[in-house]
């Protein structure tokens, strides 16, 4: 079948099995590559690149790579935090340094040192300070009144009570706790296996009576942390049972 080429006009002969297949379109593989490649002119450095086909018809590709693209944006003027110096840049950037040598001499400036007579906060002893922060004659004083005075119990940010008092139990518990074991023969009572948890059913740590205590495997003992009432009737069930 006679063709025509869609790239360069020339007629060339296909068979009918590549037309029917949507093929056929172009004379040789050179014109097929250049069909899928067009060229365009930057508008910002003037350099020739290649559009994909997905840019043949909008060619909405203007800049050949994406520093020509951000170099065209319009730049407004700063001035330098630091040095004074005027600089350009975009304005979506919001900079005040002209560069990281300016930012990184910001960052170690310290005030003019003075000479002042103060007491220690810690020790009571009296110093002469450079600056006005320095509440501490020495490292040591500061390090104990962090660790003793303003980060000790109560005055700690991540202070969440007496952790002996919330989960400690009574001394008569843990006399107590032997009996239930030989009581039990080292058995839980919900399962059956080895266990060495005694559990207090009504789940009051003061009340240490025998009646009130069981013995549960450590499986078994974090099951009862959840979903109480129900619990408490399936112990003295089990029990009942016994």
């Amino acid at each position: 079948m006679d063709r025509k080429c869609e790239n360069c006009g020339k007629d060339f002969k296909t068979p009918p099995s590549q037309v029917r297949l949507r093929g056929g379109k172009y004379c040789s593989r050179k014109c097929y590559d250049e069909s899928r490649h067009h060229t365009s002119i930057c508008v910002f450095c003037g350099k020739t690149y290649n559009l994909g086909r997905e840019h043949h018809a909008s060619k909405e590709r203007k800049y050949c790579s994406n520093l020509c693209r951000i170099s065209d944006t319009k730049k407004i003027s700063f001035e330098c935090f630091y040095c004074k110096k005027i600089f350009f840049d975009s304005p979506s950037r919001k900079r005040i340094f002209c560069g990281k040598d300016c930012q990184r001499r910001y960052r170690t400036i310290r005030p003019k040192p003075i000479n002042k007579e103060k007491e220690c906060d810690n020790c009571g002893i009296k110093f002469i300070i450079k600056y006005d922060r320095q509440r501490f004659c020495s490292r040591d004083c500061s390090s104990y009144w962090l660790s003793n005075v303003r980060n000790k119990g109560e005055n700690h940010p991540k202070y969440k009570g007496n952790i002996k008092q919330r989960y400690s139990y009574p001394s008569i518990f843990y006399k107590i706790r032997k009996d239930i074991i030989k009581i039990h023969n080292g058995e839980c009572l919900i399962c059956g296996n080895p266990a060495s948890s005694v559990h207090h059913i009504d789940y009051d740590k003061e009340n240490n009576y025998i009646d009130n205590l069981v013995l549960l495997c450590n499986r078994c003992h974090a099951k009862t942390n959840t979903n109480r009432e129900e619990w408490k009737e399936r112990i003295n069930h089990l029990i009942g049972c016994w």
